[in-house]
């Protein structure tokens, strides 16, 4: 079996990290809209980036369970921490719609 050369992994989320420091290491704006199944997903120019990190993250994540619920806290824990190191989640997070968008990108995590 061949392995892989390993630089891959060097290069994930390179896209993010460059518009990251161009952008002064400052939190990038991330947008929410309605979707047609009523949760809430990222829109804007910074969403091609959001979405890859959360299939980074989400890839971290053994698979054997079955669905979003059953994944144990020490998975999912550090998840939006981990979005929020990029992106300006608190500002949707905790406006009146928050609990709806928190549920959107628990659903989206459990899609991806």
């Amino acid at each position: 079996m061949t392995r892989g050369t390993g630089k891959r992994s060097k290069n994930k989320n390179q896209n993010l990290k460059d518009v990251f420091k161009k952008n002064s290491r400052q939190i990038l704006e991330i947008a929410f809209e309605k979707g047609d199944k009523g949760t809430y997903i990222d829109i804007g120019p910074n969403s091609s980036n959001f979405n890859s990190l959360v299939g980074t993250l989400i890839s971290k994540i053994p698979y054997h369970y079955s669905t979003w619920k059953e994944v144990p806290s020490e998975h999912t824990c550090t998840l939006f921490d981990e979005l929020q190191e990029y992106f300006d989640l608190m500002s949707h997070l905790n406006g009146s719609v928050g609990a709806i968008i928190r549920n959107g990108l628990n659903t989206h995590f459990g899609i991806i």
